[in-house]
């Protein structure tokens, strides 16, 4: 297990770094793919994924630091992570990627017939009215497996509810 990180610098950075200890915290670093690179190290898949039992969870991490209107902000970068979510989904399952790495076991061979339940998240950290991301950004429903969309404050209270006063 890691240490939490520690806020400060780019807090997109720290947001999604946030995200992905809460995700070796419920499902081990055995299972948690943080920044998986595409083929040949061109780029990444997502912010992570994990992959557990016959479940792929593809992750994306979006974090508001701008004065912009946070439900303007959000229908924008919603809809940037359904598209970063489709390309994982597309790179992992279309026969592109044959292996993962991950800190504990180093490089993974990747066998998409393996993991037949396949769920996107997006995160969003941000200070929001709560709202349906469902109705902002219909452009979700196109998606061809679930997709979940959390605040921050909630997937956290998922999580660990201990930690729900920390964020």
């Amino acid at each position: 297990m890691t240490s939490p990180p520690v806020p400060g610098g780019d807090p997109g950075k720290y947001h999604e770094e946030l995200v992905q200890w809460f995700l070796e915290n419920t499902f081990f670093t055995d299972f948690l793919y943080r920044n998986p690179a595409e083929r040949q190290g061109r780029g990444e898949l997502g912010d992570a994924v994990v992959l557990f039992d016959d479940v792929a969870l593809m992750v994306q991490v979006k974090a508001q630091f701008s004065p912009r209107d946070p439900l303007l902000w959000a229908r924008k970068n919603i809809g940037k992570a359904a598209k970063q979510l489709h390309h994982t989904n597309r790179m992992l399952f279309g026969g592109r990627i044959s292996e993962l790495e991950n800190p504990l076991f180093g490089k993974v061979q990747f066998d998409s017939a393996t993991y037949e339940n396949r769920i996107g998240l997006i995160v969003v950290a941000q200070d929001a009215q709560p709202f349906s991301a469902e109705r902002e950004v219909p452009e979700l429903a196109d998606l061809t497996f679930p997709v979940h969309v959390f605040s921050l404050r909630d997937f956290a209270l998922i999580m660990d509810p201990s930690t729900q006063q920390a964020i």
